[in-house]
């Protein structure tokens, strides 16, 4: 190739887009590794019959609650959930326990109903497909777990979550030009619990919440201050269908309750858009009160039982601080991300609003914050606590709200602290990567935190148990970096 083939490739104007193919291709990697280590490690040690080759090898822990949903629609035409805990979970992941039975005597299903209806989108035309080979590819069993519906689920999961990542550039893009816009992207995607769940626990609802919220996040900036009554409808709905996929996510229904009270202020009546947006919101969970009515018998529900709210004595320093896994000491990339959200907040009324979500979120978790006792008659911890995570998961969404504050405080640098706070940033990715490393791999718990000193000793077993791992991890930031400066801010 030429230089002036390599010219045209790599042109000032086309930086940022190769910016966000590094960081889809940095996934992939990812998705890719961890599955085939998944495969021999696990799938192989253990394997089963034929027909169920492959069980487990995307659909696990959480996930298992999540598809239970769709499975038990699908292939059994119930929402009768023992045979999906019981017999389609070979390496005995966590659960609802035989004795945790709904009102209507059903086995419960603590998880939200959103994943199962993106997945619906290709896993039933694929199950009728598979149905119709006969077996004539491979004998594989349509009970729809099988190896082919966990490439099914998988492979939609995460062409989804990396739709997430235009969607934040554009986020970014309202607030800074191309190219810082799309370093603010591959920031907060590789440097935070974002990347993790977008390629790794991909059947956990984060990287599909990520991208909804996104698209809700993206439609709600580009048309802030319109009237229009179909445009309050559509941002009503898109907080809808975020809480489907994660219910903590309705409290971003301030997003729109903020936006009417400016409006209030200013002179301009929009009640009746606000009750739009309302309806909107209400139209959209429909599919998750028509689950928990059939399950439960009543349209609304508890699903997580023993949760004790501390609103006056909320656990801030447990969600935002301690070693245990917290946001900023977990990623601490998010505390430059604050730094430009709630730093420049007072400029942009759309900054301010988000700076208003985040908190509320934040808040809204902290309250709930705190594991109780066991419950003997359901076989759940109860209240609402981390568990087996990778870094702080339940704010993986939310970071989105972040990503404009992060995109506008590089606008306002000059070009020698933009290079050099992207570059900061950048060691901030390579850290965040060789945490997903240990984690995968074992060598940090997955069930607490770490101290700093427990973090570098274990990274550097890693650079000599695993260097290819360890340096792997460098690999996409330097990339970025050469980018950087070749796109010339």
């Amino acid at each position: 190739m030429t230089g002036k083939s390599l010219a045209r490739w790599f042109h000032r104007e086309s930086v940022p887009w190769w910016t966000l193919c590094v960081v889809g291709l940095v996934e992939l990697l990812l998705c890719i590794q961890f599955h085939r280590q998944r495969w021999d490690q696990v799938i192989m040690r253990r394997p089963l019959a034929n027909g169920r080759m492959g069980e487990g090898l995307v659909i696990h822990w959480n996930g298992l609650g999540y598809y239970a949903w769709l499975r038990s629609a699908l292939i059994d035409g119930d929402w009768d959930f023992d045979n999906e805990f019981d017999e389609h979970n070979p390496y005995k992941y966590y659960v609802p326990p035989p004795q945790y039975r709904t009102p209507l005597g059903r086995r419960a299903n603590q998880w939200s109903v959103g994943p199962a209806c993106i997945w619906a989108t290709t896993v039933v035309p694929a199950h009728f497909l598979l149905k119709a080979a006969g077996g004539s590819i491979e004998p594989w069993a349509t009970d729809g777990y099988s190896l082919p519906y966990q490439w099914v689920v998988g492979s939609t999961s995460f062409l989804v979550a990396i739709l997430g990542l235009p969607l934040l550039y554009g986020i970014c893009r309202i607030q800074a030009s191309p190219l810082r816009a799309a370093m603010a992207a591959a920031l907060v995607t590789l440097g935070t619990t974002i990347v993790y769940f977008n390629a790794v626990e991909i059947t956990l609802p984060h990287g599909l919440g990520t991208t909804v919220f996104s698209g809700l996040v993206y439609y709600w900036m580009i048309t802030y201050g319109s009237l229009k009554p179909v445009r309050w409808f559509m941002v009503g709905a898109l907080v809808g269908v975020t809480a489907l996929i994660r219910w903590q996510m309705a409290t971003f229904s301030v997003l729109l309750i903020a936006e009417w009270l400016m409006n209030v202020r200013q002179g301009r009546n929009s009640t009746s858009l606000a009750c739009l947006g309302g309806l909107g919101a209400v139209a959209a969970v429909v599919p998750q009160l028509f689950a928990w009515k059939c399950l439960y018998g009543t349209w609304l529900v508890n699903p997580i039982q023993g949760v004790t709210y501390h609103w006056l004595s909320p656990s801030l320093w447990e969600v935002l601080c301690s070693q245990d896994r917290s946001l900023f000491y977990w990623t601490p990339l998010t505390v430059i991300a604050c730094i430009g959200t709630f730093g420049f907040m007072l400029s942009r009324p759309t900054l301010s609003i988000l700076a208003l979500a985040f908190v509320i979120q934040v808040y809204a978790l902290a309250a709930m914050w705190g594991k109780g006792a066991l419950l003997e008659t359901t076989g759940n911890y109860a209240g609402v606590f981390l568990a087996r995570s990778y870094g702080f998961r339940d704010l993986t969404e939310s970071l989105v709200v972040l990503a404009p504050g992060l995109a506008y405080l590089l606008e306002r640098l000059s070009v020698r602290w933009f290079k050099a706070l992207v570059v900061l940033g950048l060691l901030l990715v390579a850290w965040n990567l060789i945490l997903v490393s240990l984690y995968t791999n074992g060598m940090v718990s997955s069930l607490a935190g770490a101290s700093p000193w427990q973090l570098l000793t274990q990274a550097a077993q890693l650079a000599s148990k695993m260097p290819f791992l360890f340096w792997q991890s460098f690999a996409g930031s330097v990339v970025i970096g050469v980018l950087l400066f070749l796109g010339k801010p």
